[in-house]
């Protein structure tokens, strides 16, 4: 560390004029070159020393006296700050001249540290060099700033400490938060102060109340707080979900008017959720494996089940390249270290899925409180009660399309082995994360993140075991449909009793508490033929009633298009590996889908 002697000498060299006096903007910059190896001391530091030793606000200090007053012994350095500070203020245009000789004799380009310049620097905009700002050789240049001086409205701030006239004339302008405005009524002048955050430095003890408290502060204390005052506010944004709309169609964005991002606090990968112009807004994702989503949405909706409409947007095509800049320029906005878009797009894949943004909330934010005693009321006719589960009585149609709908999730599950959704047929306490729920009472259930996990050719004894358990509970619901069969009862219980930790099984759910709602042995009923409905139209094209229904008919070319349409979108070359392609296994799929056909003909048969 440098002694109090190499300090004072290398100022010393600075000193051209030999008074013994330093510009502090001379100051400030030697120090922070000599303190640039201390990590303790950092430029805020720097700046905070030079203020309360600048008493004056002249922009002139004998070094000597202020190295001595830093490094003093215990005693010694209040008697060397009163030295600091001993030149009454009288003298304060002694020190202005010594400034500018200091600025000068230098070569200094800063902005001398002098009164008369920080009035300038305070009401110039300009912050250039060269003639139109008045540098140095150009008289033209000087003239031109006095001229925008004198046409700008006066600031308070440009002179310190504030006089007194201005600081009780309503009519001055204070800059806050970045802007310029009056501060008319005490209520206005005392909360403009309050608002400083942490992030201003500014301690509490010093935020004035009145006028008459900022009036007494020191001229140093008033430039710092003036300066808080002034600083813009940190970039803050939420996304404001009750206020937006989706954008549809999704070929429709406008990149350029990207309002703000934010990232989901829940999910896996997360979801970027956009706000667009005229209150729009869309969710962008950007998975490492995007194939086996892509494919599981196109598989979903093939079979019926109500999920969001979904883009993909290759990120090195040309709207790729727009999109991902203008994600980021308004990611950018915020600090370094809450830039979490930017880290979702270096852990992410090659394509960016563009989805529709659902006006609803994931299951797992709905509680038996008041907040959602209009839901309950629409779905099942009951007010929230918190502490007891509550039967429901007689199924309104709202529950019965709803209950139906998790049948019809189940089918598809079962399709994908997707596990990570309702409780059925996997060891598992179920995820509501992966539910929304919605106000329509048409499909008021919405299935995302809907991606496919089948289970490989190596794994034959996994595969196979997994298969025959798909038989064995599409065969009992198949030949008895109205009696309640357990598999489809855990989604009665999920409902009921949630997904808390299960002692009994030591199986780990997401701490979900349910609906305290029982939908009783009627409501599993309801899961089974919405279960049924589908696997008839998946794997026989029947619709109701019997009818003929091709939507929701799959066969292996239907598969073979759909992946095919997820392999274009990665070019060619061996992308199996890279992006979750190895979770594709239309056989698989298609074994699922037989079983379902095998044991709705095997009924027809014995019928």
């Amino acid at each position: 560390m440098c002694s109090v002697e190499d300090i004072t000498a290398s100022l010393q060299e600075l000193d051209k004029t030999g008074a013994g006096m330093i510009a502090t903007s001379t100051l400030r910059c030697a120090l922070k070159r000599l303190t640039l190896d201390c990590a303790s001391i950092t430029a805020p530091d720097i700046d905070l020393l030079l203020d309360v030793a600048d008493i004056h606000c002249s922009g002139v200090l004998s070094y000597a006296d202020f190295v001595l007053w830093i490094f003093a012994p215990s005693g010694a350095e209040a008697e060397a700050l009163k030295r600091l500070q001993a030149a009454p203020i009288a003298t304060v245009d002694r020190d202005r001249g010594l400034a500018r000789q200091a600025s000068d004799r230098h070569g200094l380009d800063e902005s001398p540290a002098s009164a008369d310049s920080m009035d300038e620097q305070h009401s110039t905009p300009c912050k250039g060099r060269g003639k139109s700002c008045g540098g140095k050789g150009s008289g033209k240049g000087k003239i031109s700033a006095q001229k925008t001086r004198a046409q700008e409205p006066a600031v308070i701030g440009t002179k310190i400490p504030v006089p007194a006239e201005d600081l009780h004339d309503t009519t001055k302008l204070w800059k806050v938060a970045g802007s310029l405005c009056t501060l008319e009524t005490n209520e206005a002048f005392t909360a403009a102060f309050r608002a400083l955050g942490s992030d201003s430095r500014i301690p509490q003890d010093w935020l004035p109340a009145t006028r008459e408290a900022f009036h007494t502060f020191q001229p140093w204390k008033q430039r710092q707080v003036l300066q808080a005052l002034a600083k813009e506010p940190l970039y803050n944004y939420s996304f404001p979900h009750r206020d937006v709309q989706p954008l549809l169609p999704l070929d429709a964005i406008t990149w350029s008017s990207v309002q703000g991002v934010q990232m989901s606090d829940t999910g896996s990968e997360g979801i970027i959720f956009v706000e667009l112009e005229h209150r729009r807004a869309i969710c962008v994702k950007v998975p490492k494996q995007p194939a086996t989503e892509i494919f599981g949405n196109g598989l979903c909706r093939r079979l019926g089940v109500r999920c969001p409409e979904l883009r993909c947007l290759p990120r090195d095509s040309e709207e790729g390249r727009i999109a991902v800049e203008a994600l980021l320029a308004a990611d950018c906005k915020r600090l370094p270290e809450r830039q979490r878009v930017a880290a979702t797009f270096r852990k992410g894949g090659p394509v960016l899925l563009i989805y529709e943004y659902l006006e609803a909330r994931e299951l797992a934010d709905v509680f038996p409180c008041e907040s959602f005693a209009g839901t309950y009321k629409q779905l099942f006719g009951v007010s929230p009660k918190a502490a007891d589960t509550v039967l429901a009585p007689a199924l309104l149609e709202s529950s019965k399309i709803m209950l139906r709908a998790c049948g019809s999730i189940i089918a598809f599950d079962m399709v994908a082995n997707n596990h990570d959704r309702l409780p059925c047929i996997w060891d598992n306490l179920g995820n509501p994360q992966n539910i929304m729920l919605s106000s329509d009472a048409r499909c008021p259930l919405v299935a995302i993140d809907n991606q496919v996990g089948c289970i490989p050719r190596q794994n034959c004894e996994t595969r196979r075991g997994y298969l025959e358990k798909v038989r064995q509970i599409t065969r009992a619901v198949v030949r008895a449909p109205d009696v309640e069969h357990a598999a489809f009862a855990e989604v009665r219980r999920f409902f009921s009793h949630g997904c808390k930790q299960d002692t009994s099984t030591l199986l780990v759910g997401c701490g979900w508490e349910g609906l305290r709602i029982d939908v009783g042995e009627e409501g599993t009923l309801e899961v089974q033929r919405g279960f049924l409905a589908t696997i008839r139209r998946t794997a026989q094209g029947v619709g109701p009633a019997g009818a003929a229904c091709a939507r929701g008919f799959v066969t292996r070319e239907v598969l073979e298009k759909e992946e095919k349409a997820v392999r274009a979108l990665f070019g060619t070359g061996n992308v199996a590996e890279s992006y979750g392609f190895e979770r594709i296994d239309l056989d698989f799929c298609m074994s699922v889908i037989d079983i379902f056909r095998e044991e709705l003909l095997s009924l027809n048969h014995s019928g």
